[in-house]
């Protein structure tokens, strides 16, 4: 398997995520920071810094299942055809009870051959 690192990019702060980032460095983190851009400006330095077959995009407001990545993985293993998408829903302010499901059609395994026309 290829090396596995994460890509922090900080762009532009003024809370602690840098500093508690740079704390992770040299262990498979790579920190980035940047003046403030916005959230494209920090996804697309993250993108060219990149240099492997995946990349997973997460934001400092998401929650992910701690097996999302690895499902995906085995999903995407061994296939030049496939995609990897996943349910996603919204919580608001730091309360998990406000999670609301946004059910989509895409989340959900399809064929290929329904891909393909």
């Amino acid at each position: 398997m290829a090396e596995q690192r994460i890509i922090v990019v900080d762009d532009g702060s003024t809370d602690r995520s840098l500093s508690i980032a740079r704390e992770f460095e040299g262990r498979g983190v790579v920190v980035i920071s940047q003046e403030n851009r916005g959230q494209s400006a920090a996804a697309n330095r993250a993108l060219k810094s990149a240099n492997g077959d995946y990349v997973k995009f997460f934001d400092a407001d998401d929650l992910i299942h701690p097996e999302l990545v690895a499902r995906q993985m085995v999903r995407l293993e061994n296939s030049d055809t496939a995609i990897s998408s996943a349910e996603w829903g919204r919580f608001h302010g730091d309360d998990l009870t406000t999670f609301q499901l946004n059910p989509e059609r895409v989340w959900r395994d399809m064929e290929t051959d329904r891909l393909a026309g």
